[in-house]
């Protein structure tokens, strides 16, 4: 079911049969927007469904948080107008061409290009591999603000620390902030990377003025204080020898 937290946002909480991600949605007195994609057609059809259920519209917008196929392959099932960054559609632009073969799909494993666990959860969702990638409609480089009536979106673009096009979404008049999956360190790095990049990243969410966040795939919002004391111990985690120099 979706979930009401103010008068003007909503989520329907993550999945994780098929990894499924958090799907946000903002409703102002003009617009309405909804955060991600999801991971099919048949996500993006729950969503609708039970956004009408609650008499809320059909969403205006979508924004992309990052490329990553569950909050990115629903897009062309969605009649709205869509936004991402500009290295999200380059993403999305060379996914496109990406084939959906047992031997395709484990090359990509070998290369880097997608891991064995986004591969299991892929075939799971998709048992006919009837997978279709869009580009978002509209692109913008770092930062982008949309008016819904009374309240806004702000769209940050933060550092790599799980993509290199994480974006977050500030909702200000209810200091809110959708977070997607930027806290979740990428493998592609090593733990002197993630250290230096979490810390940066620590550093931008902690300036932004916020009370509660909603994450990629964690199932309840959180309070900025927790998430701060819950980055900040994974941060001292990474136990990196000092350099002998």
């Amino acid at each position: 079911m979706i979930i009401k937290q103010t008068e003007n946002i909503y989520y329907l909480p993550c999945d994780e049969e098929t990894d499924r991600p958090v799907l946000g949605y903002i409703s102002g007195k003009n617009r309405s927007l909804m955060i991600d994609a999801g991971s099919s057609k048949r996500h993006c059809e729950l969503f609708f469904k039970l956004l009408k259920e609650l008499n809320l519209k059909y969403p205006d917008y979508v924004v992309l948080t990052h490329y990553d196929w569950d909050h990115s392959y629903g897009l062309h099932s969605i009649d709205s107008i869509s936004f991402a960054c500009t290295d999200t559609n380059n993403q999305l632009k060379k996914m496109m061409s990406w084939k959906w073969t047992d031997q395709d799909m484990k090359n990509r494993e070998i290369n880097g290009d997608e891991s064995p666990f986004c591969n299991k959860m892929i075939k799971k969702e998709y048992p006919n591999r009837d997978i279709i990638i869009k580009m978002a409609d509209i692109e913008f480089e770092k930062h982008l603000k949309i008016d819904l009536g009374g309240i806004s979106c702000e769209l940050f673009k933060v550092n790599e620390y799980h993509t290199k096009d994480s974006v977050v979404i500030y909702i200000p008049e209810e200091k809110y902030l959708f977070l997607g999956d930027c806290i979740y360190a990428s493998s592609r790095h090593n733990d002197e990377t993630k250290q230096k990049l979490l810390k940066d990243l620590i550093y931008t969410i902690e300036k932004i003025d916020f009370n509660f966040c909603i994450i990629g795939h964690e199932k309840k919002p959180i309070t900025k204080e927790i998430l701060m004391v819950s980055l900040k111990k994974k941060l001292s985690g990474y136990n990196i020898k000092p350099s002998l120099i």
